[in-house]
């Protein structure tokens, strides 16, 4: 059985025999940190710890970091899928389905762009969209240009992580939407 995996910074990605694509939140990690805040927690309810001590404050942050890593996932899984369904663009990798917990994705032929020179690639193609759009672009997390989130084919680049990447400011998917005609002019074109 052929089965690869790949960890990203929100996700597992199982991809299976080179047709189907897996996408999870980082659930191990989240379960990791579960048990961490678990034993603190227990442990201050042992040591009869007062609600306001140390220990239950960082418990709390705790929480909070393991539920966002994990909500995080479960958010870019869901902004594949609507991202996807609304515009059916030529450079986006097919979302067939989601379930928060999990996407699964066409598997994109093509070569893996992870070379130093391949975000100078990214960014030129980038470039020849018109100012005002790459201006756009330009207030987006750097992580969704990131050579890792794009195949090279002989019809152009296809996009094969397009969840939300950091906070604040225009979502990749939110720019993908508004401009995804845009955004087709250049990437479906063949590479040079």
């Amino acid at each position: 059985m052929k089965i690869k995996i790949k960890k990203g910074n929100w996700r597992t990605v199982l991809i299976v025999f080179d047709v189907l694509v897996f996408k999870f939140p980082k659930t191990i990690a989240f379960l990791r940190d579960f048990f961490s805040l678990l034993t603190i927690f227990l442990w201050g309810l042992l040591t009869f710890q007062s609600p306001n001590s140390a220990l239950l404050k960082l418990s709390l942050s705790v929480k909070r970091a393991f539920y966002m890593r994990f909500l995080r996932g479960f958010r870019q899984n869901l902004d594949e899928f609507a991202v996807w369904r609304k515009t059916r663009a030529n450079f986006l990798t097919s979302t067939y389905l989601t379930l928060g917990i999990m996407n699964i994705q066409k598997f994109q032929e093509g070569d893996d762009l992870t070379l130093a020179g391949d975000s100078k690639e990214i960014s030129q193609v980038f470039q020849s969209i018109n100012e005002a759009t790459y201006n756009r672009a330009l207030a987006i997390d750097p992580h969704c240009f990131s050579p890792a989130n794009f195949k090279r084919t002989a019809r152009g680049y296809k996009i094969v992580d397009y969840g939300r990447g950091g906070e604040g400011g225009l979502s990749f998917p939110a720019f993908i939407q508004r401009w995804h005609e845009e955004i087709a002019a250049v990437l479906c074109q063949p590479p040079e």
